[in-house]
């Protein structure tokens, strides 16, 4: 059985991406946002489609099924579940968000008729009964309960929004894995949406939703507790222990998507009065402290009613690696498995592996090892790429050897892009399409800062480190393959390698093994062997406002840019001739 999963069937959907499942594997997958070049890509993934089928010579017709990770709304139940959210606000704000709603609707319909290209299946010429319907979090729990290698345990699918089999909008769902089958335990009503409330924050700060919430966290470690903080919680809402509590400004939270119309709220304005008063970093710091808070309260309530201390997760609310921490430093639970992709882009493998479960086939449990699971270019492709640019750069094959002349050239102050194997599946870079450079020394994180990411000064950069050293840098062991939980480093390690670290002594690593990924474990080990730190800094291979890289040229374009000093595509060390 062959199947295309999809983070959603139409335009519209941030992070649209597609996964290729055949017999129960999930063979390929890739963000639509890697193709054409613009970062959470919402448009139909029609790229990434294409991109499925050729990793496998097939064409449409071959597909069984295409599964969507975006059911259809159902009007009934949307108001339904608004009238009971309803009793938390007041008439005025009620009226207000009808109003908004409509104007919505209307600008929602004039926006898709000018949408040029493809935007759905059906206008892909998939016919209906091919299409499968997965709801939003049950895509996000099969990612979690399937990778994460625990028979038996509790999931949570958590994020801002999404819509179930029958329509109804939440925005979370928690399930009983056990025994490679999925049960709903109970759901979260989408009134009472921490997420939203985060992002409504890193709106109100100046930064984008669903891509800006890293740097709310990032800027929260230069805050620190302030009057701001009682006031977040005031208008945050949270879990009294058995039920989630909404907050009167619930409908214009949850219309922060729509800024055209959020910014107009007076939620909006109450935050941006907020960060003028107290400061833009207490304000962060307020916010990060209570979803920490009220996420621990709501995890200590499900493992103490559901009986289960080990976790799987997905969602994005799971991209907050301090929140993930907290959970194993409290105590809360004795495991956690977090998925790589966790946010919306991650549902398309879900909803692949949950049709395949649906239409009768079995799914094994597994500790996944590693998120490569994009496109591979072959030798061929890359020399093409090379004779593109021959005119402006060197070129040298140093077979096996690379690994080592990337670590000398790292040692000498170098900043090295690396392009080695697939893509990586999701927002992190992996070791398949990354950028590398001396931890050691705090001038490369000025560099990196002021040449590739163009970022704000307060973002941390991030270490990797081989597995078997990991226990002597970091003070709990906190890390996994996929950079999805952050650790305090130990003081020794805090010395020296400050410019892999954030300002209060912590890091989200990635820990390594020769097994998973060898060429890039070869060369940390390499710079070990000459340092005696087995740790290098990692941060994306992608210029700042742009996706990760995806194609040779566009790795090749970088160096051209002056975004890093050299470049390793699988054994090729390409320099710039004029410098």
């Amino acid at each position: 059985m062959k199947i295309i999963g999809l983070t959603s069937h139409l335009t519209g959907n941030h992070d649209n991406s597609a996964a290729l499942l055949i017999d129960g594997k999930i063979v390929f997958a890739i963000s639509e946002e890697r193709i054409t070049r613009i970062k959470h890509d919402n448009h139909f993934p029609v790229n990434s489609i294409k991109e499925a089928l050729n990793y496998k010579n097939l064409r449409l017709k071959d597909i069984n099924y295409f599964a969507s990770g975006a059911p259809p709304i159902n009007l009934f139940k949307l108001l339904i579940t608004y009238a009971k959210g309803f009793r938390y606000t007041n008439i005025k704000k009620i009226i207000q968000w009808v109003i908004a709603r409509i104007a919505l609707l209307v600008n929602e319909g004039e926006r898709h008729q000018k949408r040029k290209g493809l935007n759905s299946l059906a206008e892909l010429g998939i016919n209906e009964n091919k299409v499968i319907y997965i709801p939003h979090y049950l895509a996000h729990a099969e990612t979690a309960y399937v990778f994460g290698g625990m028979e038996k345990c509790l999931v949570v699918a958590w994020d801002g929004y999404g819509v179930d089999e029958d329509g109804l909008p939440l925005c979370g769902s928690i399930y009983k894995g056990d025994n490679g089958t999925l049960a709903k335990l109970e759901d979260i009503p989408v009134y009472t949406s921490l997420a939203l409330y985060y992002g409504a924050i890193t709106v109100a700060l100046g930064f984008k939703l669903n891509d800006g919430e890293g740097k709310t966290m990032g800027l929260a470690a230069y805050g620190k507790k302030s009057p701001a903080l009682e006031i977040v919680r005031g208008i945050f809402p949270y879990f009294n222990g058995k039920r989630w509590i909404a907050r009167n400004n619930w409908l214009e939270i949850n219309g922060v998507s729509r800024l055209e119309y959020f910014r107009l709220t007076p939620t909006y304005r109450f935050m941006r009065l907020l960060i003028e008063e107290h400061g833009a970093e207490q304000v962060a710091y307020a916010a990060q402290v209570v979803l920490e808070e009220e996420g621990e309260k709501f995890f200590r309530y499900l493992v103490k009613k559901y009986k289960l201390r080990k976790v799987a997760v997905a969602g994005g609310i799971f991209l907050n690696v301090k929140f993930n921490m907290r959970l194993l430093k409290k105590k809360i639970i004795d495991e956690i498995f977090i998925y790589p992709n966790p946010g919306d882009g991650g549902v398309a493998v879900g909803v692949a592996l949950a049709c395949y479960k649906k239409m009768g086939g079995e799914v094994s449990i597994e500790i996944m090892q590693s998120a490569a699971l994009g496109k591979e270019f072959s030798d061929k492709e890359v020399k093409k790429s090379i004779r593109d640019f021959s005119k402006k750069i060197i070129v040298k094959d140093y077979d096996n050897r690379v690994y080592k002349i990337a670590a000398r050239e790292i040692i000498k102050g170098k900043v090295v892009g690396w392009f080695v194997g697939r893509d990586e599946w999701g927002p992190r870079a992996l070791g398949q399409r990354s950028v590398l450079a001396d931890p050691r020394k705090m001038t490369i994180k000025e560099r990196l800062n002021e040449r590739l990411k163009q970022r704000d000064w307060f973002m941390p950069f991030a270490p990797v480190i081989m597995d078997e050293y990991k226990d002597k840098v970091l003070a709990n062991g906190y890390a996994t393959y996929f950079m999805t939980l952050t650790d305090y480093v130990k003081k020794p390690f805090v010395k020296r390698i400050p410019a892999a670290i954030h300002v209060d002594s912590t890091a989200r690593a990635q820990i390594i093994r020769k097994e998973n990924n060898p060429a890039y474990w070869q060369v940390i080990k390499e710079f070990y062997n000459k340092t005696g730190i087995p740790v290098l800094l990692n941060t994306s291979f992608n210029k700042h406002g742009l996706p990760i890289v995806h194609t040779p040229q566009e790795a090749i374009e970088h160096l051209l840019w002056g975004c890093i000093d050299e470049l390793v595509i699988d054994s090729y060390l390409i320099k710039r001739k004029n410098k």
